[in-house]
């Protein structure tokens, strides 16, 4: 999947539309969760152009339940810059959809007050 959107042979809306349609979004979801930090790295950078898409497209990374792992890489303290980055960037995406989103992604305390 990174390929293909690193490629630009297709458009970012085209892929992220295909891997949602084929069913792979879950997996994706599931790598944030590895072991692996190339896992976890190529996972949240794919989230990230997830949330670049259309709204239809931020809501099914949500229904996917791309949520609650977007928040654990974003809080943990062992995983490097840009991954965090990647993380937080793709929850203020989505939360800057709609109210609606937004307060799913404050629900999730994903951003908290200071």
């Amino acid at each position: 999947i990174g390929q293909l959107l690193r490629s630009k042979k297709l458009s970012v809306d085209a892929i992220v539309q295909a891997v949602i349609d084929s069913g792979l979004l879950s997996n994706v979801i599931d790598m944030l969760s590895s072991s692996d930090p190339a896992f976890v790295s190529e996972s949240s950078w794919i989230l990230l152009n997830f949330t670049l898409g259309t709204s239809q497209q931020r809501w099914a990374a949500v229904s996917a339940g791309s949520l609650p792992r977007l928040v654990q890489v974003a809080a943990s303290a062992s995983d490097v810059g840009e991954v965090r980055h990647n993380a937080l960037v793709a929850l203020r995406n989505i939360a800057g959809d709609s109210e609606t989103l937004r307060d799913v992604v404050l629900k999730e305390r994903a951003f908290r007050p200071a």
